[in-house]
């Protein structure tokens, strides 16, 4: 189950990104970076924001020369709107 919804959860993630994100041309960055294999997403399937894993994660993807764009996509998780901006 948890390999399918990582994989779901990129699908879904990458279709939004290709269609709105670089269709809209919302961020001048994102097509090249995706072109150049320099986007990288990483799924949590935490149900409760949990900060730590978090922040390791967010470390890991700043730390990556190789990144200009890291993500960390939250299938799973069950807040509201405002308690997530507060993790966030």
């Amino acid at each position: 189950m948890s390999d399918a919804l990582v994989s779901e959860a990129l699908r879904v993630y990458r279709r939004y990104q290709h269609e709105v994100v670089e269709g809209f041309r919302l961020c001048p960055w994102a097509e090249k970076a995706r072109l150049d294999g320099r986007v990288r997403e990483v799924v949590r399937l935490d149900r409760a924001p949990d900060v730590a894993p978090t922040l390791v994660d967010v470390d890991a993807l700043m730390d990556d020369a190789q990144v200009d764009i890291g993500l960390v996509l939250f299938p799973r998780l069950d807040v509201a709107r405002v308690a997530f901006e507060r993790f966030v």
